[in-house]
């Protein structure tokens, strides 16, 4: 999944305050924890960025993030990712070799 947030909270957040200042750049982050024992973390962040929506395939919308070269977008984004484990997966799939691929479909 990706998130969203206002890239001048980031830039406030990341230069402690210091988010009008021209000679800086829109900032980044990332993000890395655990959850339950399973890791979380972002991924592709885009600062000034803008979410896209993308077509796969029919009836399915997935989303990805991209920013512009001056990077002026008033919002960020980044991908998020959670770590999953075959426990977490039907056990009858675990035969198939793209499990992980039909997971988002089935899980």
């Amino acid at each position: 999944m990706r998130i969203e947030h206002p890239q001048n909270k980031i830039d406030e957040i990341q230069y402690h305050g210091l988010h009008n200042d021209e000679n800086l750049p829109p900032a980044s982050y990332s993000l890395v924890t655990q959850v339950d024992g399973m890791g979380v973390y972002s991924f592709c962040m885009c600062p000034g960025g803008i979410v896209a929506p993308c077509a796969t395939e029919q009836h399915e919308v997935v989303t990805n993030g991209w920013s512009p070269s001056k990077r002026n977008n008033p919002f960020a984004n980044s991908g998020m990712v959670v770590q999953i484990e075959p426990h977490h997966l039907d056990q009858n799939y675990l035969k198939n070799p793209f499990v992980c691929l039909d997971f988002p479909e089935t899980g």
